[in-house]
């Protein structure tokens, strides 16, 4: 499957059929490595293309465990709240002080509304449209179905 009007870098006589994820050339089958998700042209950019692999792979599972952590940390700070509400609007209640009373419902309040917004929001991926859907490359210009980034169909 070649791409429409894009040559070979290396032999003009052919159609590319890929592009090299590293310095965007196009490629005939013969110039052509895939070094997993991603094409490199033979014996000049596999490596290059490998690091950058590994380069993303690294940033996607970081950024995923930095999500997580956030969305962790929502949730504490939401039970924090609810719990310092509830003791708020008990001594309050108990030494009748409506002051402090309503304080502390605000806060049982809030510590709620938060624990329920994250529970509701979604998680950060999906991307936008016109990114990959895994990894959030932007799909602007790419010849190919597939991210040249992860190789997530898209």
């Amino acid at each position: 499957m070649g791409h429409r009007g894009v040559k070979c870098n290396y032999h003009p006589d052919r159609e590319a059929t890929g592009i090299c994820k590293c310095c965007s050339r196009g490629l005939c089958a013969d110039c052509q490595v895939d070094v997993g998700n991603g094409l490199a042209c033979r014996d000049k950019c596999e490596d290059n293309v490998r690091a950058v692999n590994a380069y993303v792979e690294q940033n996607m599972r970081t950024t995923s465990s930095v999500f997580k952590s956030a969305r962790r940390t929502t949730y504490y700070s939401a039970l924090f709240f609810a719990a310092l509400g509830t003791i708020f609007f008990s001594l309050g209640y108990i030494y009748d002080e409506g002051f402090q009373q309503m304080f502390g419902g605000l806060f049982v309040v809030y510590g709620g509304f938060t624990a329920l917004r994250t529970y509701a929001s979604p998680a950060p991926y999906p991307h936008p449209p016109g990114r990959c859907q895994k990894c959030g490359y932007d799909l602007k210009g790419t010849l190919s179905s597939n991210c040249p980034e992860c190789g997530n169909e898209s």
